[in-house]
């Protein structure tokens, strides 16, 4: 028992390896330019890796203050952005020009999750499948131990035979 537990932690860590959700190193900066703010990042990571690009605007005197730009331009959303300087444009509103008059202390949170092709969605299926087999060798298994007699005492005839 204890064998096939192990076997299957072994078995799902194999299939969630932590580079199909990781995250890399973004180095990022921003400046103010009329109605416009052009937030500017650096990626380290593999240049031929697809990323999903995203920016959340923080501030550090309110921890629970997070605002997801509406207008953005530029080197955001999926494609390959590592090893270059990058640039995102977002362009105020004016209720947005008016929201962020007041203070000083407000910062961009540029995330980048790498894309497995679309496949990440498979590592959980086979997780699943793996862990539904697992669970069924083993209720089998013990189903088969318990009942160790081979006569067919108390089971009905299959139909036609006597």
């Amino acid at each position: 028992m204890i064998r096939f537990n192990i076997l299957f932690l072994l078995s799902i860590l194999m299939f969630c390896s932590y580079k199909a959700f990781g995250q890399e190193k973004i180095n990022s900066s921003f400046e103010l330019s009329g109605n416009k703010i052009l937030i500017y990042y650096e990626l380290k990571g593999d240049s031929d890796q697809v990323y999903d690009v995203s920016v959340v605007l923080k501030r550090t005197s309110l921890a629970s203050f997070e605002y997801a730009p509406l207008d953005l331009q530029g080197d955001i959303g999926i494609g390959k952005f590592a090893q270059n300087k990058e640039t995102i444009t977002w362009t105020l509103s004016k209720k947005e020009t008016e929201m962020f008059a007041e203070g000083e202390d407000y910062y961009f949170q540029v995330k980048a999750l790498k894309k497995s092709g679309g496949s990440s969605w498979l590592y959980w299926v086979g997780g699943i499948v793996l862990g539904g087999g697992t669970a069924a060798v083993l209720l089998l298994k013990k189903g088969s131990s318990d009942n160790t007699s081979s006569s067919n005492q108390g089971l009905a005839s299959p139909p036609g035979r006597p």
